[in-house]
């Protein structure tokens, strides 16, 4: 993370992962914070669009607060104040921003992942933070990032199983994406189940063979 006077800003290399890139929204979970970069046009959010993408977060976190005053249900409002609330390190606050971007906007996937960021990586409740992804799911069940941010938590606590059922089903949404295959095999390899691990892995090889010839 980079300071500038009166600013925050965030190299692509700060990037940790991205949390969504949906048509309505592209929030960035960075090394020391979450930055956004809001495409919306055409609606009372534009003003913390713009403040959040130049990295002005005192401004975004205003815009943010007069564009939910205006229309309650716009959630992007919402997590331009969670964006507020992180960079003052109040993770708390930042939670309840990003929960009440999801009451506003049930069906947003942004507001879960960045939820569960809060939750996973500020406060440390793993429970809460898997918890957000689980109703993420049920709002949106054909959401990839949320499988798949779903599939790495099941993993990174042990529950494989459950992880591979979400690269499983990030595998039928996307059956051309190797990615997927090769993190159902690190949790068929970490079973034991080292044939079905080997099978993915040829997979994501073939497909990946693929995308190269495609691209000569």
């Amino acid at each position: 993370m980079r300071m500038a006077k009166g600013k925050t800003q965030f190299a692509d290399s700060d990037m940790k992962m991205a949390v969504s890139k949906s048509g309505d929204s592209a929030f960035y979970v960075a090394n020391n914070g979450l930055f956004g970069v809001l495409p919306v046009s055409g609606n009372q959010f534009d003003a913390a669009n713009l403040a959040t993408k130049s990295g002005d977060i005192v401004r975004a976190r205003s815009e943010g607060e007069k564009a939910t005053k205006k229309d309650p249900s716009c959630g992007l409002g919402y997590l331009s104040i969670a964006l507020a609330h992180l960079h003052n390190s109040d993770s708390n606050s930042a939670l309840k921003s990003a929960e009440s971007a999801i009451g506003a906007s049930p069906r947003m996937v942004a507001a879960y992942e960045v939820a569960h960021w809060i939750a996973f990586e500020r406060i440390g409740d793993r429970k809460l933070g898997l918890e957000f992804l689980d109703r993420g799911i049920q709002a949106a069940p054909t959401s990839p990032r949320l499988h798949a941010l779903r599939g790495k938590s099941r993993r990174d606590q042990g529950d494989l199983k459950g992880a591979i059922e979400d690269f499983t089903e990030l595998i039928r949404q996307a059956p051309n994406d190797p990615e997927s295959y090769r993190l159902r095999a690190g949790c068929y390899s970490s079973k034991g189940d080292n044939d079905l691990a080997a099978v993915d892995n040829r997979q994501a090889d073939q497909l990946q063979k693929n995308r190269l010839g495609a691209k000569k």
